[in-house]
C-alpha cells in the first residue's frame, strides 16, 4: 500500500488512555511517547488524516504526567484504593471530553484507535464507535501487570472486566508481540484472527542520522530505571568480566537509581558507571549514537512467558549498536535480519556473562561500515512506516469481513 492508496475519506481517532503517558519534550514516558509519536508521523506518510487525544492532556489531568515511575507502589493499600477511585473519575471525564471534541467528526471517521489505559475505555464514549472500524492497541495485559508488578491499583476485577470488554468490543487488536497476543486470547472471548501482532520499530529519521566514528567501548540502557530491567546484574557482570576498559552509562530516572548507585560504590565502579538521569528524547539519542552497546534486560514478570516489545532494541539497532539484550521475539527476529544481536537468559548469570564478553569483542571489532549495513535492515523493515503499512493493509482486510455489519452494531 502506498500513500496514493490510502482513501482520501479515511480519518482515525487516536486515543491514549494512560493517565500518566505525556507526548511533551519532558515526558515521564519516554518509551509511550515515542510509540505515539512515531506511529502518528508515520500516518501522515500514507495521508491519513488524524487526531490524537491523550487523556492527561484533558482540562485537569496534566498533574497525572507529573508522576515520578513507581509512586504507586510506595503507598498504603488505602492510598492506592483511593488512587483507583480517582482513575475512574479521570476515566469518565476523559470520555465526556472525547465524545465532545469528537462529535463534529462522528461522520468523517473511519479508524477509532484506543491505545488502552487502566480502567479506560475510551471508544466506547466516542461518538462514532458504531460506523467506524474499532481498533485496540495493547502493550500487555494492564490489570494484570499494573496490579502485580507496580502494585499500583487495588480494583484488579474491575480493571480486567473493563479490559476484556474493550478487547471483545475491538474490530482489529493490535499486540506489541506474539506474548501478549498469546494472554490476550486466554484472556478474552477473541478469535486468533482478529489480533495484529505489530512490534515496536523506530523511525525511518533515526536510522539514517549521521553518526560519531566508533570510539572507546561503552555499555549504555536509556529509559525507565525499574527492577525488572535488572541493571544490578549488568552492573555485576561488567564488574567481573575484569575489563577496565569498559564504562557504563544509564539514562534515566526511576525507583532503582538509588539502589544501583550504592551498588556501583559498592562494587568499586564509580569512576566507570555515569548516571545521566531524565533527559529530553534528543538529548538521550545523542548519549545512545556515542556508545558501542545498548542493553535491555528486561526479565519477565507476572506473565509466563516474555511480553515485552522493548522500543529501545530498534533504537539501538537503527544507530548501528551491538545489542546485549534477554531473549525475546523482538530480539530473535532482529538477529535473523542481520543486526548485532547477543542474547542472553534473564535469569542466568553465566549466560549474561558470555554475551557481555561476545558484545565487547564485537564491539571493538566493528567498522564504520558494517554499522551502516546494519542500519540499512532496520530502515528497510523495522520502521514505524513499515509498521503502519501492515496495519492499513489489516484494515483493509478486516474492513471487507465487517462490510455491513458495521453500521449494524
Amino acid at each position: 500500500m502506498s500513500a496514493s492508496m490510502t482513501p482520501s475519506f479515511c480519518r482515525l481517532s487516536y486515543l491514549v488512555g494512560g493517565l500518566r503517558i505525556s507526548v511533551g519534550q519532558l515526558s515521564t514516558t519516554p518509551g509511550p511517547r515515542t510509540h505515539i509519536l512515531g506511529f502518528t508521523r508515520a500516518l501522515d506518510a500514507f495521508s491519513v488524516k488524524h487526531v490524537t487525544i491523550v487523556a492527561s492532556e484533558l482540562p485537569g489531568l496534566g498533574r497525572f504526567a507529573r508522576l515520578p515511575e513507581g509512586v504507586a507502589a510506595r503507598s498504603s493499600r488505602v492510598k492506592v484504593l483511593i488512587g483507583d477511585l480517582v482513575r475512574i473519575a479521570a476515566a469518565l471525564w476523559c470520555g465526556i471530553n472525547v465524545l465532545v471534541r469528537e462529535w463534529p467528526e462522528r461522520r468523517t471517521t473511519t479508524i477509532v484507535y484506543e491505545r488502552m489505559g487502566v480502567f479506560q475505555s475510551l471508544a466506547s464514549f466516542h461518538p462514532a464507535k458504531k460506523r467506524a472500524v474499532r481498533v485496540v492497541e495493547s502493550q500487555s495485559l494492564l490489570a494484570n501487570e499494573t496490579a502485580r508488578d507496580r502494585q499500583a491499583i487495588v480494583l484488579e476485577r474491575l480493571a480486567a472486566w473493563l479490559e476484556r470488554r474493550s478487547f471483545e468490543k475491538a474490530d482489529l487488536i493490535v499486540a506489541v508481540s506474539p506474548g501478549v497476543r498469546d494472554d490476550i486470547l486466554k484472556f478474552a472471548r477473541v478469535q486468533r484472527e482478529k489480533v495484529l501482532v505489530l512490534p515496536n520499530a523506530t523511525s525511518q529519521e533515526l536510522a539514517r542520522r549521521p553518526i560519531p566514528p566508533l570510539g572507546k567501548t561503552t555499555i549504555g540502557f536509556v529509559g525507565a530505571v525499574v527492577p525488572w530491567h535488572r541493571l544490578d546484574r549488568l552492573l555485576e557482570a561488567v564488574q567481573a568480566c575484569g575489563d577496565p576498559g569498559v564504562d557504563v552509562e544509564i539514562v534515566g530516572d526511576g525507583p532503582a537509581v538509588e539502589p544501583l548507585r550504592r551498588l556501583t560504590e559498592e562494587l568499586g565502579m564509580t569512576e566507570r558507571v555515569a548516571f545521566t538521569g531524565r533527559l529530553s528524547h534528543a538529548e538521550a539519542l545523542e548519549r545512545v549514537a556515542s556508545w558501542s552497546v545498548g542493553y535491555a534486560g528486561h526479565e519477565k514478570t507476572w506473565a509466563t512467558s516474555m511480553y515485552h516489545s522493548p522500543l529501545k532494541l530498534y533504537e539501538y539497532a537503527a544507530l548501528g549498536l551491538q545489542i546485549l539484550c534477554t531473549r525475546a521475539p523482538d530480539a530473535l527476529t532482529l538477529k535473523r535480519d542481520g543486526v548485532s544481536v547477543h542474547d542472553f537468559e534473564a535469569s542466568d548469570t553465566d549466560s549474561l556473562g558470555e554475551a557481555l564478553q561476545r558484545s565487547i569483542e564485537c564491539a571493538r571489532l566493528d567498522s564504520d561500515e558494517a554499522r551502516a549495513s546494519r542500519r540499512r535492515i532496520v530502515d528497510a523493515r523495522h520502521t514505524w512506516e513499515a509498521r503502519v503499512q501492515e496495519f492499513l493493509l489489516a484494515i483493509d482486510a478486516r474492513t471487507s469481513l465487517l462490510d455491513g455489519d458495521i453500521e449494524t452494531r
